[in-house]
């Protein structure tokens, strides 16, 4: 009898258990919690700094346009505006390892890799172009016999400058400190 009483306990509690199922439509959404605390601030690489952004580009000889012995790239970069380009200014380096940072304009004998940026008066470029370019023959990958070719274009307003005044903006070694010191500021 025991088993019995047992069997039909374990029965009716399966029973129970299995044949419990949520019927019915979602009830409505509870109320708006509390606004939490501000997160850190984020550390990207220059999406708030006004004052120096700094982009790179890599380039292969494939990249270049040519005409006669002027080599060239249209390099679109939204950096460039005009605003920087009339008050401020915009420096290019150039590397064939992406660790070591030369300032254009560099001229070597009858060669030039240098670099033009379009101003208001100059209405044949977008604002936000610059035109890499390579004169002397060949281009800048095939004449320093790179496979790439590495570019860093930093736009510095006119309130950066006066920021820092005592920078070498064609020294990027001193860029960067300044590019370091804005992303912790």
């Amino acid at each position: 009898m025991k088993l019995i009483s047992a069997l039909a306990a374990g029965l009716f509690l399966t029973m129970a258990i299995t044949s419990c199922s949520k019927d019915g439509a979602t009830g409505p959404a509870g109320p708006t919690g509390p606004t939490g605390p501000t997160g850190p601030g984020g550390g990207g690489s220059g999406s708030g700094n006004t004052l120096i952004k700094d982009t790179m580009y890599t380039y292969t000889s494939a990249d270049w346009s040519s005409a006669g012995s002027y080599d060239y790239i249209y390099v679109n970069d939204p950096q460039i505006t005009d605003t920087v380009a009339n008050g401020g200014t915009v420096n290019v380096y150039w590397s064939a390892t992406g660790y070591n940072w030369n300032p254009l304009p560099e001229i070597s004998g009858s060669t030039t890799f240098g670099f033009n940026i379009n101003a208001t008066s100059k209405t044949y470029l977008p604002a936000d172009q610059l035109t890499l370019f390579f004169a002397g023959g060949g281009n800048a990958n095939t004449s320093y016999s790179e496979t790439t070719i590495y570019v860093r274009i930093v736009s510095i307003s006119a309130a950066g400058m006066k920021k820092y005044p005592s920078v070498n903006w064609k020294d990027y070694t001193q860029v960067k400190a300044v590019l370091a010191n804005e992303k912790v500021n």
